[in-house]
């Protein structure tokens, strides 16, 4: 299973029923199962990327903050920021970003 997890799916969409059809599995059949972690193919297994079931980010998750970055492509494998801003505050489902960057 770690295969079908750390494999690149770039492209081939059929490759994502496998890894769903387990996290299906463990949140019907695990009960004390929160979250599923597995490492980020996209990033050559630099990051990772976490699986919660929407009940679960509902229950446990509180949106605090957000930013945006803006990223300009220095050669055909490279990226720079170029750009960042973060919010200023939530107000209920509203990220309220500062005057000057809108």
């Amino acid at each position: 299973m770690s295969k079908e997890f750390s494999t690149e799916a770039r492209g081939d969409s059929k490759h994502y029923k496998i890894t769903t059809a387990f996290t299906n599995y463990v949140f019907d059949t695990i009960e004390q199962a929160d979250a599923i972690i597995y490492p980020s193919t996209v990033n050559k297994l630099k990051g990772f990327n976490f699986v919660l079931p929407p009940y679960i980010a509902d229950q446990k998750l509180q949106f605090i903050a957000a930013n945006r970055r803006k990223m300009s492509r220095i050669s055909t494998t490279n990226y720079v920021e170029t750009e960042f801003i973060e919010s200023v505050s939530v107000e209920g489902d509203i990220i309220v970003w500062p005057l000057n960057n809108i």
